[in-house]
């Protein structure tokens, strides 16, 4: 069956679908009336203009777009260009042209829920450059404690280096795969320098750890007096051991993150620039002791440096805060990346999915071998590889997962010593007195006291902030204010990509007494979409409150997150309005945001609705974005009445129809009811 979309006129009942934008009133039942055949558009958002494109399937009549031009490492995706657009079959494409000035590389990251897509770019004379089906999000990959090496998706991501000329890029759809909406990202980042991004986690800390991957030489270092002179390259994987290109700078920047949050308790920069001590060590050894280490991260053969057939990471023990030999520099320490590369790098992917892997999954391996082998400085040992192995110190690292310090037996055999990972980085080593560091804990950044909590403001400001649980002990709390009744949510977000901290929350009130939490939570704040963040949904009276936030507690699940609170909707509703939310989690009454009608057939039976003629009254029925279809049954209608408006554009907590947002809040109305239908035409005027 071909699903059409139609034009609405003044006759009889239809089943139709369209985006509710403009206000309209109808007096009498509806008819359709086909429209000549058209695409489905795309929203482009570049910064906070949207741009409206009727989409073409041919490069010949491609819709120019113009890229956004930035730095990947300091730019969010939110920055990137932005296409909205929806493939109508599973036979459609969606064409863009675009132009770069100069050469650059280029990111395309497309999400969908509802097909699998594919991403095609080709040059001017259509000849594929890059192709991709499924792929690694650049921005929301999510590392779990399963290992898993190849964690594709099936959304694709590509990335491209190009010199600067005209371009196509297809969306198109996996054979038989259905059809949908998509978001189409894009990003043309012209850094290819010689310079190692300059990333600092914590700048005025009195500790450093140098990640260093411009490469080193040594003559005289541990190293050296182990193996003899040496010298070796770069982090590279794109051939290119001269220039950091887009790509390589990124993935740069993925390594830092997952070692800059395993390090985030203490007080100890992660970064990326080499301090001045390190060099001065190099001619006075000793010099860095209890202040720096250079961690190595190089592409070149593990051979130059170590006699270690299998490594992919090297390092001594007990060498941060003492010399292991005196006389000699050893504060440092080697990741072998291109053997950590070829060690975890799947084996059945195509050469574009394969360059991504390197730049989004393979960074979680090479920061996790690069915080073992700190560890090892530091004078932590390997536990048993049947044992803990989700530990940093693991032994031998195995796979890709998310790992953190731990608590246990070491290997040392024949007698096992207990590790604190957490208590030996600190600076209190059970089985090496002499060899205590000098890390302490981060100073405490939120008070832990209702008295010394930090000031969110009110809830009415969407408030956030960011912090870090430092110790098992530490509780950060923030005050913010609620000046009218309604439903609260508060988060605390971490980073599933490189995330230590599993985060608890609790909400209290001015005296410090906890606040129960409701336990029906709206699908947009469902705890469970991820299992290390924490939410709490409640129902608050004006007044002023507080969140705390701590650690789960189990073995070092400590470090970074952003917390946010908002508020859901106001308790209040605006009279003869019946409200309809396919995410309301109330009573399902239409009588308010919170309590709205799952379904909008039934809000068109609502008595307010049924009787508004009659009545004489003009009733509005205020829709939230999203997909509404009016039955399971192929002759369920919506049955529009008189002096009843529907409107759609609503984010679901509006008080004002003026403050909806047609374009943003797409709300459709859509009579495929069993979704199999070819959508094949559209109606768009005003919005709507």
């Amino acid at each position: 069956m071909i699903a059409k979309l139609f034009r609405l006129q003044q006759m009889k009942s239809a089943i139709y679908s369209t985006p509710l934008g403009t206000r309209r009133t109808f007096p009498r039942k509806l008819a359709v009336e086909h429209l000549e055949d058209r695409k489905m558009m795309a929203v482009v958002f570049e910064s906070e203009t949207p741009l409206q494109f009727d989409l073409n399937d041919t490069a010949s009549s491609a819709d120019f777009v113009e890229l956004v031009q930035g730095d990947a490492v300091a730019m969010s995706q939110a920055d990137w260009l932005q296409i909205r657009g929806s493939n109508a079959t599973s036979q459609d494409r969606d064409v863009f042209r675009f132009l770069l000035s100069e050469p650059s590389g280029l990111f395309l990251d497309l999400d969908s829920d509802s097909f699998d897509a594919e991403l095609t770019v080709s040059d001017m004379s259509l000849n594929v450059l890059g192709y991709n089906n499924d792929g690694y999000d650049f921005h929301n990959l999510q590392i779990t404690d399963t290992q898993n090496n190849n964690p594709v998706a099936s959304d694709p991501s590509l990335y491209l280096d190009l010199p600067a000329g005209t371009y196509y890029v297809e969306v198109s759809n996996s054979p038989d795969n259905g059809s949908g909406s998509y978001e189409l990202y894009i990003l043309a980042d012209s850094n290819y320098t010689s310079a190692v991004p300059q990333l600092d986690s914590f700048v005025t800390a009195p500790n450093t750890l140098h990640l260093d991957f411009d490469g080193h030489a040594s003559t005289d270092d541990a190293r050296a007096a182990a193996v003899g002179p040496y010298s070796v390259g770069a982090f590279d994987f794109d051939g290119d051991p001269n220039t950091f290109s887009p790509a390589e700078r990124f993935a740069i920047q993925n390594v830092w993150r997952i070692v800059a949050e395993d390090f985030s308790p203490f007080e100890i920069n992660i970064t990326t620039t080499e301090p001045e001590i390190l060099q001065t060590a190099a001619t006075n050894p000793g010099a860095a002791n209890g202040i720096a280490e250079r961690l190595v991260i190089t592409d070149s053969d593990r051979s130059n440096v170590t006699d270690h057939a299998t490594a992919i990471g090297v390092s001594m023990r007990n060498t941060f805060a003492s010399d292991r030999t005196a006389g000699v520099e050893d504060n440092l320490a080697f990741t072998f990346s291109g053997h950590v590369s070829d060690k975890y790098a799947p084996t059945s992917s195509t050469a574009e999915q394969l360059f991504v892997w390197e730049m989004i999954v393979a960074p979680v391996a090479h920061a996790n071998v690069t915080s073992h082998e700190f560890g090892h400085a530091l004078g932590l040992d390997h536990y048993p590889t049947t044992a803990t192995n989700s530990s940093i110190m693991g032994g031998p690292i195995q796979g890709i997962r998310r790992r953190t310090w731990a608590t246990g037996l070491d290997d040392d055999t024949p007698s096992p010593q207990f590790q604190d990972d957490i208590a030996i980085i600190s600076g209190f080593n059970l089985a090496s007195p002499a060899a205590d560091n000098t890390i302490n804990f981060r100073p405490d950044d939120h008070g832990n006291l209702i008295t010394s909590a930090t000031q969110l403001g009110s809830v009415i400001d969407h408030s956030r902030a960011s912090g870090v649980i430092e110790q098992f002990t530490d509780l950060d709390l923030y005050e913010f204010t609620v000046p009218t009744p309604g439903m609260v949510a508060a988060s605390v977000d971490v980073d599933e990509f490189k995330n230590n901290l599993d985060a608890n929350l609790r909400v209290l009130d001015s005296n410090g007494a906890a606040v129960s939490p409701l336990t029906n939570f709206p699908p947009h704040f469902d705890p469970s979409d991820s299992q290390y963040d924490a939410v709490a949904v409640v129902s608050l009276v004006p007044g002023t409150y507080y969140l705390e936030i701590s650690s789960d507690g189990d073995d070092g699940e400590l470090g970074q997150y952003d917390v946010e609170v908002t508020p859901l909707c106001s308790a209040d509703a605006v009279p003869n309005v019946i409200y309809v939310s396919n995410t309301a989690f109330g009573a399902n009454d239409g009588t308010s945001w919170h309590n709205a009608y799952h379904n909008l057939e039934v809000a068109l039976s609502d008595p307010l609705a049924v009787n508004a003629s009659a009545n004489g009254t003009d009733v509005d029925i205020w829709v939230r974005h999203g997909m509404y279809t009016p039955g399971p049954d192929r002759t369920d209608t919506f049955q529009l009445r008189s002096n009843v408006s529907l409107l759609g554009g609503f984010s679901g907590c509006e008080t004002n129809r003026d403050q909806r947002d047609w374009i943003e809040n797409q709300t459709i109305l859509n009579g495929d009811i069993e979704r199999n239908d070819i959508i094949e035409q559209v109606a768009t005027k005003d919005g709507v």
